[in-house]
């Protein structure tokens, strides 16, 4: 018996193998981007390349995968993104009363972030009537400077991290952190307590609280966020909307 909280590993009796290789197949396909041969897809997934073939033109008759007709190699294919797009469209709907509550709660700026790659936008906020600042919907979220981008980093190994944030992160304010060590302290900080802040490192006068909604590979989906101006964000403050921040992307996701 699988240890409590472990993927189910074991041959179960309604399993179908033909599924479990095809969606092996697409798997390797979208692991390195790019496109692949049928030789090196079948070779990954341990299948022959007669049965990886029928998978591969299963997968690319619905869309799942593209095959180049130069030299025959496969890339994901549209129907991959139309349900990535979906998915997050649906936990936008989900999001946007629970970020309207909170930020009622709070009177704070409430939004929410979704991982896109390697990158993660703000799709939905809420800005109280009496908070005079921009909209910044359909925006890139700066990674290694704000708490929305720091609690998604948290949740990566650290080879992707060093890649995502280079070895020179730009550096907005005084505080903002771009030594590789202290970084990696501070992300590892941020997974155990579950939360991200930020202080003014992106600009000043301005702080940041923010949790990662994770998907069921433990890998995070998007994150949410509670903002404002450093007047109103003493430390025990920020803590109480920390532990906010993390129970409601906690129930986004079981959501």
């Amino acid at each position: 018996m699988a240890l409590s909280g472990e993927r189910e590993s074991i041959s179960l009796p309604h399993r179908v193998r033909s599924v479990d290789r095809a969606i092996a197949l697409l798997k390797a396909v979208g692991a390195a981007g790019g496109a692949h041969s049928l030789t090196a897809l079948a070779r990954q997934c341990d299948l022959d390349r007669a049965t990886a073939w029928r998978l591969l033109l299963t997968l690319e008759a619905q869309g799942m995968v593209t095959r180049d007709p130069r030299d025959g190699w496969f890339a994901v294919g549209p129907a991959v993104a139309e349900l990535a797009a979906g998915t997050s469209r649906s936990l936008v709907e989900t999001a946007q009363p629970v970020l309207e509550r909170i930020s009622l709660e709070t009177g704070e700026i409430a939004c929410l972030g979704v991982v896109d790659g390697d990158e993660l936008h703000y799709v939905a906020e809420v800005i109280p009537a009496i908070v005079q600042d921009q909209s910044w919907l359909r925006e890139p979220v700066v990674l290694h400077a704000s708490s929305m981008g720091k609690a998604f980093l948290a949740y990566l190994d650290d080879d992707r991290v060093a890649a995502l944030v280079g070895e020179r992160p730009a550096r907005f304010t005084d505080t903002t952190i771009t030594e590789p060590k202290p970084f990696r302290q501070e992300l590892r900080r941020i997974r155990a307590q579950g939360y991200a802040v930020c202080r003014g490192e992106l600009e000043d006068g301005s702080w940041g609280v923010a949790a990662a909604v994770l998907g069921v590979r433990e890998e995070p989906v998007a994150v949410v966020c509670l903002w404002g101006p450093d007047r109103r964000g003493d430390h025990t403050r920020l803590e109480a909307l920390g532990r906010l921040a993390r129970r409601t992307a906690r129930e986004l996701r079981a959501g």
